[in-house]
């Protein structure tokens, strides 16, 4: 399903069949922007919001989950509209989908480790 979620077309424009590279990009994400995905729950303002947003969608759609960083675009135009009790729902919906697929995201990790070991 990892295969499915993860568009290798955009792995392929950023790491040009590099896999290595995936490799680390992959570890950084689940070693520093996943954490940084879940302080979304915790945050109490728009700002905090906008800001970690900001941050994190580059990261989604570099290893290819488009759709979670279209995601996280309109939880920033609604925060930028001033939608803020609709963002909370928003980012409750997003973190459902990140729970779902983080399992399938750290095995494609390991898969990966091991053809790069």
């Amino acid at each position: 399903m990892i295969k499915q979620l993860l568009n290798k077309e955009a792995l392929n424009v950023y790491f040009d069949n590099d896999y290595g590279i995936a490799l680390s990009v992959l570890k950084i994400f689940i070693d520093e922007i996943l954490p940084e995905t879940y302080s979304l729950l915790s945050v109490t303002g728009e700002d905090d919001v906008m800001q970690i947003v900001h941050k994190i969608k580059p990261s989604y759609r570099m290893i290819g989950l488009r759709s979670f960083a279209g995601a996280l675009e309109t939880i920033e135009e609604n925060c930028d509209k001033g939608n803020y009790g609709k963002v909370k729902g928003m980012i409750g919906d997003f973190m459902s989908e990140l729970n779902s697929v983080k399992p399938l995201i750290l095995d494609e990790f390991t898969h990966l480790s091991k053809l790069y070991k």
